[in-house]
């Protein structure tokens, strides 16, 4: 159920997705919003707040620094960011609170978004500028890795929030100042193992907010001062084509091993093999089998597979390949397996033959 902020008026509305608005006050600013594992909502402004769907509000207070931003971690509790340079973590059920002060930074560096990430790290914003930075905070360890922003992006501006995307990356709003040109705003992919960044430009020349994955597989975005929000579309991301070649007639058949090719792209750049999976199946009512994933050499990927065929028919082959955040696509072959062709030789003989023959995909 989407929720929205009301900053000035210290309230928060609810929203059905039929478009019916509920609102609620609020005992201060609620600068930031995330459901909590209790399933109640969780707001960081100069205190902690939470917020059951009937409006209910519980107020946390007496922390050092004022909370700037929240999110449920991958241990069940929530963590927020905090004006000095240092996060917290809260209980949900016992609500002690833990605050873990970095021992980096100074003056200005202002924790100002986090999210959990898909490698069970918090993935922190730290505001301070003009060399704002991404964090990465090992909750177990208490291991701090600082990551540079990517190349490009304009100086005295920090992103403002972040997310994880359904391709398992890094998404957050920046601007750019690639080219020379005035400042534009851009949507920034950063890749959580290798640091590697990719910039979309955004057609608008407002500067962007919040940030969020939707149901829909999609980035979603609002500006600061439009009165608007925009989508970058992922949905297309990954595409599949496939092909097999028919099994010749000539041997007796009592079964034959073929193998199958497919072939698919992602628009993202740089991604292993291993972000991705496969299964095919073999349309002739057996259990799909898990395909093998390589890189092709010009940027694609190949599934490559085999499978022992017990009758003769023509069998669909789909092949289903699945992204790191759910995205998936198929890709449809088929393999005809030929009955066996027996001509006559003189004097009433048959020719010798194998019982099975190999297939090539391709």
């Amino acid at each position: 159920m989407p929720h929205t902020e009301s900053k000035t008026e210290y309230k928060i509305a609810r929203v059905t997705p039929a478009g019916s608005i509920s609102v609620f006050a609020m005992p201060g600013e609620a600068s930031d919003l995330t459901t909590g594992p209790d399933g109640a909502l969780w707001s960081a402004a100069n205190q902690i707040d939470r917020i059951t769907t009937d409006g209910s509000v519980s107020e946390f207070r007496g922390l050092t620094t004022s909370p700037m931003a929240i999110a449920s971690g991958p241990d069940g509790a929530l963590w927020f960011t905090e004006l000095a340079p240092k996060i917290g973590r809260i209980d949900p059920t016992t609500h002690a609170v833990t605050e873990f002060p970095f021992l980096v930074g100074g003056p200005g560096t202002a924790q100002t978004a986090i999210t959990a990430g898909p490698d069970g790290g918090l993935w922190i914003i730290k505001g301070a500028l003009p060399t704002g930075q991404i964090r990465r905070f090992d909750p177990v360890t208490h291991e701090l890795t600082n990551v540079p922003l990517p190349d490009g992006l304009a100086e005295g501006y920090a992103p403002p929030a972040i997310t994880v995307g359904p391709d398992g990356a890094l998404w957050f709003p920046g601007v750019s100042s690639a080219g020379g040109g005035p400042a534009k705003p851009v949507i920034v992919r950063l890749d959580p193992r290798t640091y590697a960044s990719t910039l979309f430009d955004v057609p608008t020349d407002e500067r962007l907010d919040g940030i969020a994955t939707g149901p829909d597989g999609n980035i979603w975005f609002a500006e600061q001062d439009h009165n608007r929000i925009g989508q970058l579309v992922l949905g297309t991301q990954l595409t599949a084509t496939a092909s097999a070649r028919a099994v010749p007639p000539g041997v007796a058949f009592s079964g034959l091993t073929a193998s199958f090719t497919a072939t698919f792209a992602d628009v993202t750049p740089n991604l292993a093999p291993g972000l991705f999976t496969a299964a095919i199946d073999w349309g002739d009512g057996s259990p799909a089998s898990v395909g093998t994933i390589v890189a092709d050499g010009r940027g694609g990927f190949q599934v490559l597979g085999s499978h022992t065929y017990t009758q003769t028919n023509t069998f669909p082959v789909t092949t289903t390949i699945r992204g790191a955040g759910g995205l998936s696509t198929t890709a449809v072959g088929t393999i005809a397996v030929s009955p066996a062709s027996t001509p006559s030789l003189p004097n009433g003989g048959t020719p010798a033959g194998p019982n099975s023959g190999p297939m090539g995909g391709g």
